[in-house]
C-alpha cells in the first residue's frame, strides 16, 4: 500500500492560485512522487473573492485528490495549524497557496522524511521578496531565537514535511498555540533542516499589511519569550529609583531652605507625567502576558468550519 502524503494549504483570497497550484501539484506526484498516495487539503478562511468557487471546481474534478474545509470566518494562522492536523496520512506537507513556497522543493523534503526524520523544516536561505522586509524578518527570527526558551528556528515559515507521529503530539494538547513554528520548537525533535529560495507571489499580494505582521510578531514574542517581562521589571525598578532620588533631592532642599524655597509645580508634573507613562507602558507590558494566559486557558476552537468536501471521497490504494 503506498504511504499517504498531504498537501495541507491554507489559502485566503487566492482565486488564481488555488486551480494552477492543485494541477502541478498532481503533475509533480503523477511523474516524480508516484510511490505515494497524494492528498490536496485545502483550508479555505472565509475568502471574499473566488477561491471558494474555484475550489469546489478542483474538488468536483479531482474527488478522491482534493479536498476543502471552508471557515465560517477568517482565523489567519489558526487555519494553518487546524489543516495540518485534518491530515489523517503517514506524513502532512505545509505548503502556502502563493507559491512562495517552490513545490520542487517536496521531492526532496520528502526524501528527508524517508530517512526517519520526524519533522524536514524548510529554511529559507534566500529571497525574492522585497529586501527591507527580509532583513527584518530575519532580524525578528534572530530575536525570538535568542530570547525564546525553546529556541525558534531561524527563516523557518511552516514550509516543510510533519510526520504523524509530530502531530500526534499536538492534538494530544488541551489548548495547542496556534503557531505551527512555536509548536516545532516547543515539542519537536529529530528534526532536518533543508534549504531553498522563496519566491515571489505568482499573483495576488499579501494578505498581511504591516500591522497584521506586527500583531503576529508581538504575539508569538509574548508567548515564546519572557525577555519583555523582565525589561519591565527593569524598567520599572530604574523608574523608581529616578523618581526616588528627584524626591530625596527636593525633600533635602526644602529643609535646608524651609522659608525660601519654593517646591513648584514643575517637578510635580515631571513626576506624574513620568510616572504615568512608565505605568501605561508596563501595563501595556504585563496586559499581553495576560492576553496570552487567556488564551491558553480558554478551550476555544482553532477554527469553526462552515462544510467540507471530498472527505468522505479519499482515495485509500
Amino acid at each position: 500500500m503506498k504511504k499517504k502524503v498531504y498537501i495541507c494549504i491554507p489559502c485566503y483570497n487566492e482565486e488564481d492560485n488555488v486551480i494552477p497550484l492543485t494541477e502541478e501539484l498532481l503533475k509533480l506526484f503523477e511523474k516524480q512522487l508516484c510511490q505515494y498516495n497524494c492528498v490536496i487539503q485545502f483550508i479555505d478562511n472565509c475568502s471574499e473573492d473566488k477561491t471558494r468557487e474555484r475550489l469546489e471546481i478542483v474538488c468536483q474534478k479531482y474527488p478522491d485528490r482534493v479536498r476543502a474545509i471552508f471557515n465560517s470566518r477568517n482565523f489567519k494562522g489558526n487555519s494553518a495549524l487546524y489543516g495540518l492536523l485534518q491530515s489523517s496520512g503517514e506524513c502532512a506537507v505545509y505548503l502556502s497557496a502563493d507559491f512562495q513556497d517552490p513545490i520542487e522543493k517536496i521531492p526532496e523534503l520528502l526524501q528527508k522524511w524517508e530517512e526517519g526524520y520526524l519533522i524536514v523544516a524548510a529554511i529559507k536561505k534566500t529571497s525574492k521578496e522585497n529586501p527591507i522586509k527580509y532583513h527584518v524578518r530575519d532580524l525578528y527570527y534572530k530575536l525570538m531565537h535568542k530570547y525564546s526558551e525553546v529556541g525558534f528556528i531561524e527563516q523557518f515559515c511552516n514550509f516543510g514535511v510533519y510526520d504523524k507521529k509530530f502531530l500526534d503530539i499536538i492534538r494530544g494538547l488541551k489548548n495547542p498555540n496556534y503557531s505551527i513554528r512555536g509548536n516545532v520548537a516547543e515539542y519537536g525533535y529529530n528534526i532536518c533542516y533543508v534549504e531553498y529560495e522563496q519566491q515571489i507571489r505568482r499573483s495576488g499580494h499579501s494578505k498581511y499589511n504591516i500591522f497584521g505582521l506586527f500583531n503576529l510578531a508581538i504575539t508569538n514574542f509574548i508567548d515564546y519569550t519572557d525577555i519583555l517581562l523582565k525589561a519591565a521589571i527593569f524598567i520599572g525598578g530604574f523608574g523608581f529609583f529616578v523618581c526616588f532620588i528627584i524626591a530625596i533631592i527636593f525633600f533635602i532642599r526644602k529643609l535646608l531652605n524651609w522659608s525660601q524655597y519654593a517646591m513648584g509645580i514643575a517637578p510635580i508634573l515631571i513626576g506624574v507625567f513620568f510616572v504615568g507613562a512608565l505605568n501605561m507602558f508596563l501595563l501595556g507590558i504585563i496586559g499581553e502576558y495576560i492576553l496570552s494566559v487567556r488564551k491558553k486557558v480558554t478551550d476555544a476552537p482553532l477554527v469553526i468550519e462552515e462544510k467540507r468536501l471530498n472527505f468522505e471521497n479519499e482515495k485509500i490504494d
